[in-house]
């Protein structure tokens, strides 16, 4: 609830909790508990981890009765405020949000297609993208229940193409599974010719207030020769083209070229005053620049005027490659070996992974999933575990919520309900008896609305009365 509400470390949990309604709710004893007490009680919760995700599992597909057909899978990283080294899967990674120096563990979750939460598994810190995958296979074969060998369909899995590498596919394929995917922008180049073919593209409709996009099919070879049907099998592509994907792509390379060129001005101007004239170092502060700026740099020639004295660094822009990349602004590809669906269900299907980013940036910005400030390896999953159940609370309360008609995100529900709170009234008396009254004030409009929606009898929250001599 706390992860849910007002996210704290355990270590503050106890300052929190006199701040809120919980004693009303759990007892007067809950007040006297030390924050050892919910670190006892966060390895007990993980100790427990599989079996209560298989009941929430199983308690979200009866209350809601959920098509599992889709599963979204999609990884994150928490790094950490210390060293962590007492965590061997703290490790130096890839950081989206550029905390480099920090170590880190990525979080792998499969999500149904509605965004609730089926499994999650924690890795190392510099886990490859790929290579996690292969793990994730039996929870999702858990999660879903089905058995190739009872002829049972196995749902269809959608990743972004970091994850998508040729042997996961070939993998997914041989589970029973069926993929949809998204190509890495490095690899629609391929598609340069038929993207180029614009009369071949169809309108997605249905987007009146949102921006355009065209898709394309066309059918290619996957991987040679199917090992189980003893022939070449296909794979379905969609092109598409997204306007308003490709004004923001441009806008990020345009910005990228403005940093990478300041940097380069600036290496210029030192090598111009005398201050840095060593050829090798200056390639190294060349080499330095370009791994700094991977998305513009290879769209850019450098050369060095001088022997062992560096006199000059001068640049000149590859026009042309950066034209024929320019019209792919805004293009991506979508992969699948799925052979009974258009290309415009293909591609609303893949919009539903946007469910998963959606459900990453709220256990990151709202439920305190980062920073991690544990140590140990079992208190840093159980960290992780905590916040994961927050997140499933949050789920059901968004989805009774919108199942009643009330489509607000958690955020804005949070900030309506906070005004609602218990008060104490202190009543003295003459003869030296004081009345303590703590009761619930009444809840606005508003309040009441959502108490209704997810069916709380708001008329009889509890009501505690003590007296005691003065």
């Amino acid at each position: 609830i706390n992860r849910l509400v007002a996210s704290v470390s355990e270590h503050r949990l106890d300052q929190w909790l006199p701040q809120t309604a919980l004693p009303e709710l759990l007892g007067e004893k809950s007040l006297r508990q030390g924050d050892d007490h919910y670190y006892r009680i966060s390895d007990k919760l993980l100790s427990c981890q599989n079996s209560i995700e298989e009941h929430i599992r199983n308690q979200q597909r009866s209350l809601f009765s959920l098509d599992r057909s889709i599963l979204l899978y999609d990884l994150t990283n928490t790094h950490f405020e210390g060293l962590c080294k007492r965590n061997p899967k703290a490790r130096h990674g890839k950081n989206k949000q550029k905390r480099n120096d920090c170590r880190q563990v990525v979080v792998g979750m499969v999500f149904d297609g509605s965004g609730f939460e089926l499994a999650h598994k924690v890795f190392e810190g510099n886990q490859s993208d790929s290579k996690s995958l292969i793990d994730m296979i039996k929870a999702m074969d858990e999660c879903t229940g089905a058995s190739t060998s009872r002829g049972d369909t196995k749902p269809i899995v959608i990743l972004d193409g970091g994850i998508a590498s040729r042997e996961n596919l070939k993998l997914l394929r041989k589970k029973g599974f069926s993929y949809l995917v998204n190509d890495s922008r490095r690899k629609r180049v391929r598609y340069e010719k038929e993207f180029g073919e614009e009369s071949e593209f169809g309108l997605i409709t249905g987007r009146d207030s949102s921006p355009s996009v065209l898709v394309r099919m066309i059918e290619e070879e996957a991987y040679g020769e199917d090992e189980e049907k003893g022939r070449e099998s296909t794979e379905r592509v969609v092109l598409c083209r997204s306007d308003a994907r490709g004004e923001k792509e441009r806008a990020i390379v345009s910005n990228a070229e403005k940093r990478f060129l300041s940097d380069l001005e600036k290496l210029k101007k030192r090598v111009a005053n005398g201050k840095l004239i060593n050829k090798t170092k200056v390639e190294r502060s060349v080499g330095r620049i370009q791994s700094k700026h991977t998305r513009i740099q290879r769209y850019y020639d450098i050369d060095l005027v001088g022997n062992e004295r560096v006199e000059k660094v001068i640049w000149k822009r590859k026009d042309e490659d950066f034209r024929r990349n320019s019209k792919l602004f805004g293009c991506y590809v979508l992969r699948t070996d799925i052979d009974t669906l258009t290309d415009v269900e293909l591609w609303r299907l893949y919009i539903t992974l946007t469910r998963a980013e959606e459900g990453f940036q709220c256990l990151k910005r709202d439920l305190g999933l980062r920073p991690n400030r544990h140590q140990r390896e079992d208190r840093v999953d159980a960290h992780i575990f905590i916040t994961v159940l927050a997140y499933q609370l949050m789920c059901y309360i968004c989805r009774k919520l919108e199942m009643n008609g009330d489509s607000r995100d958690w955020d804005t529900i949070r900030r309506v309900l906070r005004t609602h709170c218990f008060t104490t009234i202190i009543l003295p008396t003459k003869n030296g008896t004081v009345y303590r009254i703590r009761k619930a004030a009444q809840p606005e409009g508003c309040q009441r609305q959502i108490y209704e929606a997810l069916g709380i009898d708001w008329k009889n929250l509890p009501t505690t009365k003590t007296k005691y001599k003065r």
